[in-house]
């Protein structure tokens, strides 16, 4: 399949067989979605087409997702919790280099993902389970409004600068391109 992400690459141990088979499905809805998203409009694709080229039951789509966009915006979270699982994650020092760096480094990594949502102009998916995540922090209850509208702008303005990256062919580095947002926006 063309379309792989590591939050249903790795099995735990102890998974027990629904829970694998429920994964099983849900990477053959999303891959099928994708593949149908370079063959035609977001818009144009029925339901029943997804569960065609996925080869699953209707059930089995309606009890993980409610809507075409919900397989994004699973499919976006599951990128982000991967990314906030990660040791080097620091809620703390989300506007520092090394940060955005890593995030950068994120969108490199799923860029087929990211430019097909994209193409698809659904990017919106992308920016608002970003701010979505610091909402859910507990730093974020402790922040002001200001404060919250900053992290709001942030997410927004790094999202469009790492699209932009991405559709330019990536000749900057991540480290490089982290060096410009953060001279850019932390001015």
């Amino acid at each position: 399949m063309r379309f792989c992400f590591s939050a249903y690459r790795k099995r735990p141990i102890n998974m027990d067989k629904r829970k694998e088979e429920n994964l099983r499905v849900k990477k053959a809805i999303t891959n099928a979605l994708f593949r149908l998203m370079n063959k035609k409009s977001f818009s144009d694709i029925p339901i029943t087409e997804i569960i065609k080229e996925a080869g699953v039951a209707r059930v089995s789509y309606y009890r993980n997702y409610s809507s075409k966009t919900d397989i994004l915006v699973t499919l976006v979270r599951e990128i982000i919790m991967e990314y906030i699982s990660d040791p080097a994650y620091d809620p703390g020092e989300y506007n520092s280099p090394r940060n955005i760096t890593r995030i950068l480094r994120t969108y490199r990594k799923y860029r087929r993902y990211v430019l097909d949502i994209h193409k698809a102009e659904l990017g919106y998916v992308i920016a608002s389970e970003l701010a979505r995540m610091w909402h859910d922090t507990p730093e974020y209850r402790n922040m002001t409004p200001a404060e919250r509208y900053r992290i709001v702008i942030h997410c927004g303005a790094l999202d469009t600068m790492a699209i932009s990256w991405l559709i330019n062919g990536m000749p900057e580095t991540p480290e490089e391109m982290a060096e410009i947002f953060c001279s850019s926006v932390h001015s």
